[in-house]
């Protein structure tokens, strides 16, 4: 017996609800408009019918919801600045925040792109959308990651332009890029017990966390990068709460000085900027202003 848009929706919200889900109404449309390939339907064709297939595929995803899988791993796509990335348990989930990353980069306009870690790639291909003359090479150490993100390119038109290849960090590699970018695995071992289960019980542990204190990542990234760099070329890190100071210190023992701080909307440092010494003065920078260095 088919039901009506709005009926199931609100079935659907009702068990995310007494599961605990807090974004329960939206996640129930999201999943539903997935399987009815409509986001419209649900609000301006409330009384419409479903069908028997539709509503048991729907009710399927509830229950993978239910069990704290993340929408986007469930729907399989996930949008991030201006595109929608295929998504699935072998690539990080591509946060909000993390589109700072792109805006820094897109800013500055370089003519070739480094992106380790890449994962779904939604950071060297948003970049390379936009920067229509560039090209990039992405580089993570998980096979299963490389073709998410070999698919990302050619559904984005980027495949003659974005390389992928397995490795890890900047081992091997033996040519200079105008840019580097990355969001390493940052959190503190200790601390993944802490965060919600749709990241502890689903996402890929590698992509989180180096298993150590957080930085694990940074040092191997900077003990190569400034010979991975053009004479004017810079790198940009996503960072995580309290490390603007170690990670500054790790780049610069390594012959990178911080060139600016990159803020998020709760006005928390998420990114940092480096360039070669040379082109840095050694001070710190303005950005730095006001903010106590330990």
């Amino acid at each position: 017996m088919t039901q009506s848009v709005s009926q199931i929706l609100a079935d659907g919200t009702a068990k995310l609800q007494a599961a605990g889900i807090s974004a329960a109404k939206s996640d129930a449309q999201r999943l539903l408009a997935s399987v009815l390939s409509d986001e419209q339907q649900i609000t301006f064709v409330a009384n419409d019918r479903v069908g028997d297939q539709q509503t048991r595929k729907y009710e399927a995803y509830i229950d993978r919801r239910v069990k704290r899988q993340p929408v986007s791993q469930i729907v399989g796509k996930r949008w991030f600045f201006d595109h929608e990335f295929e998504i699935n348990s072998f690539v990080l989930d591509p946060r909000p925040e993390s589109e700072i990353l792109v805006t820094e980069v897109l800013s500055k306009e370089p003519s070739t792109i480094l992106d380790l870690g890449s994962g779904s790639g939604c950071l060297l291909l948003s970049i390379l959308s936009q920067l229509c003359h560039s090209t990039g090479l992405g580089i993570d150490r998980c096979p299963h990651t490389l073709r998410v993100a070999r698919r990302n390119a050619q559904r984005l038109g980027c495949g003659r332009r974005a390389a992928f290849r397995l490795g890890n960090w900047l081992e091997g590699i033996d040519q200079k890029f105008a840019c580097i970018v990355t969001n390493p695995p940052y959190i503190p071992d200790g601390d993944i017990k802490h965060l919600a289960p749709e990241i502890t019980q689903w996402e890929p542990r590698h992509a989180l966390t180096d298993g150590g204190d957080g930085l694990g990542a940074f040092r191997e990234i900077a003990r190569h990068a400034a010979d991975c760099l053009l004479p004017e070329g810079f790198l940009v890190t996503e960072i995580g709460p309290n490390q603007l100071h170690p990670v500054a210190d790790i780049f610069r023992e390594n012959g990178l000085l911080l060139d600016d701080v990159i803020f998020d909307l709760d006005c928390r440092p998420r990114a940092l900027s480096f360039q070669p010494n040379r082109a840095v003065a050694k001070s710190a920078p303005s950005c730095l202003k006001g903010i106590t260095w330990p």
